[in-house]
């Protein structure tokens, strides 16, 4: 059997893992695969992107989470009506007249995920500045920009939860495989390759994160806040990951839960959740919590059980 140690922030890992060549020869293994699902990705969104019936790579409901973005940093309002247009087209804009009591067009999406598109955003403003493309938030160099940021992120998110599962004293060959399955043997292959724009991947990137951040050990309230951010920024992508953010809490504070480190990663979601409530608050005229109002979806245990078990839903 593999010797067992202990770091001191208590990860169980083997003993000379990382100058071990076996575990050396499996990270190279994943990091080829990862490799080669990035060249698979630029591929696919390369032959949406030429061959499709729009240049446009947010799509679908990833219009709604990113129009944050262009509306609120570009027109600096909070009326998505223009921007919707923009976005959505050649595609018809789902719910047109539904409009808030504040007379404006409905955004129900949260803003995590257009956070989590910032840095592929400002990188998109820049080139559009510099190859004079319209600064519109939604011409070319914001949708490659952004697409590529978001696959480049999810990808590099699995990297690091294949060294977190190593850190917690997993076998290499286990390792590669549960992370290699986890990306490649369900479904969210697609939103990493296809549409990254929507949710289902970010979250799973943030999920990698923060498994990461609890196999690191480390206890300071800069990390604790970081990972509290993170922990809003999952909820916030996706109000349902709120199931796991118990699981993840005890994941980070397992080791140490004093109460400074308790407020540091508490501060980060209370942050998140209120600017989330202001921002809606600005788009309806007062304070709104559910941001679905028009749809209707199955609740408490009967929704939970039909969604675990429902051949449609699960």
């Amino acid at each position: 059997m593999t010797p067992i140690r202990r770091t001191e922030g208590g990860e169980r890992v083997t003993e000379n893992q990382q100058d071990d060549p076996v575990a050396s020869s499996w990270k190279k293994a994943f990091r080829a695969l990862l490799l080669l699902i990035l060249l698979g990705s630029a591929i696919t969104l390369g032959s949406s992107f030429f061959l499709g019936k729009s240049d446009k790579l947010i799509s679908s409901d990833g219009n709604a989470y990113y129009s944050w973005l262009p509306t609120l940093l570009l027109d600096h309002d909070v009326d998505f009506d223009n921007n919707f247009r923009a976005l959505y087209a050649p595609d018809p804009i789902p719910d047109h007249r539904t409009r808030t009591s504040a007379g404006l067009l409905v955004n129900k999406c949260p803003i995590g995920m257009a956070i989590l598109e910032l840095p592929g955003f400002a990188v998109g403003h820049v080139l559009a500045l510099l190859t004079s493309r319209p600064a519109d938030g939604v011409s070319v160099p914001y949708q490659v920009s952004v697409a590529a940021w978001l696959v480049l992120l999810y990808l590099f998110s699995f990297h690091l939860f294949f060294l977190a599962l190593l850190r917690f004293g997993v076998s290499p060959a286990a390792s590669f495989l549960f992370s290699a399955m986890a990306l490649v043997g369900t479904n969210l292959l697609h939103y990493v390759a296809k549409e990254p724009a929507m949710s289902h991947a970010a979250n799973v990137a943030l999920i990698n994160l923060l498994v990461f951040a609890a196999a690191s050990g480390r206890k300071s309230m800069a990390h604790d806040l970081v990972c509290g951010l993170l922990l809003g920024l999952l909820i916030l992508t996706r109000n349902s990951t709120v199931a796991v953010a118990p699981w993840l809490v005890y994941l980070l504070l397992r080791n140490g839960p004093a109460p400074g480190r308790v407020f540091a990663l508490l501060a980060g979601p209370v942050l998140l959740f209120a600017l989330n409530l202001f921002c809606f608050y600005l788009l309806w005229g007062h304070l709104v919590i559910r941001t679905y109002p028009t749809e209707g979806f199955t609740g408490g245990l009967t929704g939970m059980l039909g969604a675990l078990f429902s051949a449609r839903h699960g």
